[in-house]
């Protein structure tokens, strides 16, 4: 693994390779499963079938829908953060947002649903890994197919944002590759449904998302969060996929989150990619939003506009690799 990589982690909020392919992210979260113990049928209809992955906001199971005959991701959402009826209400109205956004690159979320004391959210099932994973995995991505990535990420983000929806905790863990050559993103808005009106509400660690892939003005506090949050963190993947390596790190989360404050984003560089490419990248992670494109149509148009005629021609036909979890 390279220096700086941080190791793929099952308890990240993914829906991620089944715990079968993913031994580590079973033992590490197997207390988790103990929420609902005997469990095998959620609300009379969603049979459990596997645990998928868990991490801060809940535990995610492979589920098998009853009534419909198909396959669905569930997550149980962790007790604490709908200990109450407005926290309650927050996660259904962002439920209901969220379905709004309906794209081939953005995962469906189905239903909020309740089994006794627990709350659980139903989400498209995607038979594949994350992009987390992907990162680690060899062979390394090749510079066309992260281009093609990105354009599959925008394109996701393009409809989301269209819609009225910011993802607020864009990742690797929540960037799904099917084995049919699918890019989804997954888990919009569930963010936003921990923050309290007056945002006292916190995870674990002090913060609403995850701190190595947070935006500057997420890190502040700022209530008037627009797109262009979603681009820094994209910048920040897009540089985790060319490199390997997380641009900043730090002994702590709140090391980490602080680091992007006080100092702006390495450069990009890497061997054979485009120039035009590592400046947009590098303007994704300006400080300031100002300095970013406007919006996730912008950097989409600016991305299909500069590229070549045959590096379009070829990330238009490009496939994300898919390896098999080691």
């Amino acid at each position: 693994m390279p220096q700086g990589r941080r190791a793929s982690s099952g308890t990240d909020d993914t829906l991620a390779a089944d715990a079968t392919s993913n031994p580590g992210a079973a033992a590490s979260t197997s207390s988790r499963t103990s929420m609902a113990p005997g469990v095998s049928v959620l609300a009379g209809r969603y049979e459990l079938s596997g645990m998928l992955g868990a991490g801060g906001m809940g535990t995610v199971f492979r589920a098998k829908d009853l009534e419909l005959d198909e396959l669905v991701a569930l997550k149980v959402l962790n007790p604490e953060l709908v200990d109450s009826i407005e926290a309650l209400a927050r996660f259904k109205a962002e439920v209901k947002l969220a379905r709004r956004v309906t794209h081939r690159n953005v995962a469906r979320t189905f239903d909020f649903g309740t089994h006794g004391d627990l709350r659980f959210l139903t989400m498209e099932y995607v038979d594949g890994i994350s992009l987390d994973e992907r990162i680690g995995a060899d062979p390394p991505l090749t510079c066309v197919e992260v281009i093609a990535l990105t354009r599959s990420i925008l394109e996701g983000l393009v409809a989301a944002h269209a819609a009225g929806v910011l993802h607020r905790d864009l990742k690797p863990a929540n960037v799904m590759l099917g084995r049919d050559g699918r890019v989804l993103l997954m888990d919009f808005g569930i963010a936003h449904a921990l923050e309290s009106e007056d945002r006292d509400r916190k995870t674990k660690n002090g913060l609403v998302g995850t701190p190595l892939y947070m935006s500057p003005e997420q890190v502040e506090g700022a209530r008037d969060l627009d797109g262009r949050s979603d681009l820094y963190s994209l910048g920040l993947m897009v540089h985790e996929m060319l490199t390997r390596e997380v641009p900043f790190d730090g002994p702590s989360p709140f090391a980490v989150a602080a680091a992007r404050l006080l100092k702006p984003a390495p450069k990009l560089e890497r061997a054979g990619a485009p120039a035009w490419f590592t400046s947009l990248v590098d303007r994704l992670l300006e400080t300031k939003r100002e300095g970013r494109p406007a919006d996730a149509s912008a950097a989409l148009s600016e991305l299909a506009d500069t590229s070549s005629a045959s590096l379009a021609s070829a990330v238009a036909t490009s496939t994300p690799v898919f390896v098999e979890p080691a």
